[in-house]
Parts: C-alpha cells; sequence; structure tokens
C-alpha cells in the first residue's frame, strides 16, 4: 500500500522499494528522449527492482488515453538501486518544437514540476545530481562522443553543449541551491533508430563512475525497444508525410 504527501506541486506516492531509500547520488533521465540512450541506461541501472516514490503533478503532459486493467503508469519514478544512490525517471514530456521562439509556453507548463523535484530531492538528502542526455550534435565531439559537464564549476570536457529542458534546468538548479552536480551526454547519430555505438559509451560512462549495469534488464529493454520499432517509425512517415515537424523530444 502505498503513502501519500504533498510536496509544493508534487503528490508523491511512497512504498518500500526493493531497497531502503536513501538517494545520496539520484542519476536523471527523460525516458522518451531521442534515441533512447538514457532510458536503455536507466532501466540497464534500476534492473527491475520495484520503485520507491512515484510522482505526479497537475504539471505533467499525460495522454488522456489508457487501458485497464494494465493501465501505462504516468508517473515519474525514484528507484533506490544501491546503499545511497538512486534512480530518477522523468517518464513523460511536453513535446518541444526545434525552431527559435516556438515554444512559449513551455517554462510556464514545466517550471513548477522541475523546481519542486529538485526541491524535494535536496529535502531527501541528495548531495549529487547526474543527468544522462543524448543529442545530435551541431559540432564534432571526440571521437568516443562522451561529453561531461561540471556544473558547479562550469567545465566542459567538450565545450557548450546544446541541451533541451529539463537537461539543462535541474542539474543547474540543484547546483544553484548547494548540490554536487553534473551532467553526463553522448553524441548520437540522428539517422539511427538506436545507436548502439553512443548507448555503448554512456553504459561505460556510468559503469566506471560506480553505477551497476543489469545486463538482463538492458537486454529485455533493448528487445523490447526493437519491438516498436517499425511502429515508431510509421509514426513518423505519417507527420512527416503531413507537413508535421517531426524534430520533436517526447
Amino acid at each position: 500500500m502505498e503513502r501519500h504527501h504533498t510536496f509544493g506541486c508534487l503528490d508523491v506516492f511512497m512504498s518500500d522499494g526493493s531497497l531502503p531509500l536513501n538517494p545520496k547520488e539520484v542519476l536523471v533521465f527523460v525516458q522518451g528522449e531521442v534515441g533512447f540512450i538514457p532510458f536503455a541506461t536507466g532501466r540497464a541501472i534500476t534492473g527491475g527492482r520495484s520503485t520507491n516514490a512515484r510522482v505526479l503533478s497537475r504539471f505533467m503532459n499525460v495522454e488522456p488515453f489508457n487501458t485497464l486493467p494494465q493501465a501505462i503508469d504516468p508517473a515519474w519514478t525514484l528507484t533506490q538501486v544501491s546503499e545511497d544512490r538512486a534512480v530518477f525517471c522523468i517518464s513523460t514530456w511536453f513535446p518541444v518544437t526545434m525552431m527559435p521562439d516556438a515554444n512559449h509556453e513551455l517554462w510556464s507548463m514545466c517550471y513548477p514540476m522541475m523546481r519542486d523535484i529538485v526541491l524535494w530531492l535536496l529535502d531527501l538528502g541528495c548531495e549529487q545530481m547526474t543527468f544522462l542526455s543524448a543529442f545530435n550534435a551541431q559540432q564534432n565531439f571526440d571521437d568516443d562522443c562522451l561529453v561531461e559537464v561540471d556544473v558547479n564549476n562550469r567545465e566542459s570536457t567538450d565545450g557548450e553543449v546544446p541541451l533541451i529542458m529539463p537537461a539543462w534546468f535541474m542539474p543547474d538548479l540543484f547546483a544553484r541551491l548547494g548540490g554536487q552536480s553534473f551532467m553526463l551526454g553522448v553524441q548520437q547519430d540522428e539517422g539511427q533508430y538506436l545507436d548502439e555505438q553512443a548507448l555503448q559509451v554512456m553504459l561505460t560512462a556510468v559503469g566506471v563512475r560506480g553505477w551497476q549495469i543489469n545486463i538482463d534488464s538492458l537486454t529485455t529493454t533493448l528487445k523490447n525497444l526493437l519491438e516498436v520499432q517499425p511502429a515508431i517509425e510509421d509514426i513518423e512517415r505519417f507527420f512527416n508525410g503531413n507537413g508535421g515537424d517531426m524534430e520533436e523530444w517526447r
């Protein structure tokens, strides 16, 4: 049975999870980011463990259609994966149009929840945040395509990094409020449904930083992504054929 409380604009539903909640260090990713690299990495780390907290808010972007009895849970989740490390999954996000001056309402819709997630994690005792992201870079990075940003010290291994909310704002706010904050990103080939080379770079990067990879969970996640590839590509072709802007992050 879940235990409910509110935190700012958040409704938090706590449960026991597979491990006691103690998120001194948190890895954050957006589930629907184009290319699925942060999602596959996050799922490989959580390894099928039960979540410790589900987060809902009126400021989320949730599809009105679902199914019963197995409803798809729209909640953002926090899952403890070791004694003092947890993974936070942002399962839904607003579509972002990749055009200048085209997302007028995005900040007002997203800011309250981004702010309160950061404050909530700090309230739970979180000391370090690492945000995972992948991007179709506008510049040539090193051959291994990995970029690390030390947000507190304003240092990057490869200069300025192009990011979209929440990947730039949440680490920045976390650092401004006293936490240690990093961003790990990889350059991906936008012509591939899933860039396996970039995924391997990301898995290696989190692995050397002490995050344990569950191979069975990774294999299952990749299998599921490949199974839905035709449906996702059909949707892309539909919108491309009707003048839609498919350069969106969901």
